[in-house]
């Protein structure tokens, strides 16, 4: 019986969940009042997105406080990286 040769088939997953303050009550404003909103958290998720999961983390908390310029967060923020080769 001939069994295909068996081949490395690499598969990555990578899924990022936020949980913050958004519409009606955002919670994340920069200097000028503007929210941080999904378009600009794509763009700092898809420049680490090669990193580790707690990297990713830790490089999206850092993003974000430098977004804020100072300002305090007015709520909470919860990120969950799954990667899965």
């Amino acid at each position: 019986m001939n069994r295909p040769a068996a081949s490395h088939i690499s598969v990555l997953l990578l899924a990022l969940f936020v949980a913050w303050g958004c519409a009606p009550r955002p919670s994340m404003f920069n200097p000028a009042g503007e929210t941080l909103d999904y378009p600009k958290a794509r763009e700092a998720f898809e420049h680490v997105a090669h990193l580790p999961p707690r990297e990713i983390i830790d490089r999206l908390v850092l993003a974000g406080e430098e977004w804020a310029g100072g300002r305090t967060l007015e709520g909470d923020v919860t990120f969950v990286v799954l990667k899965v080769k």
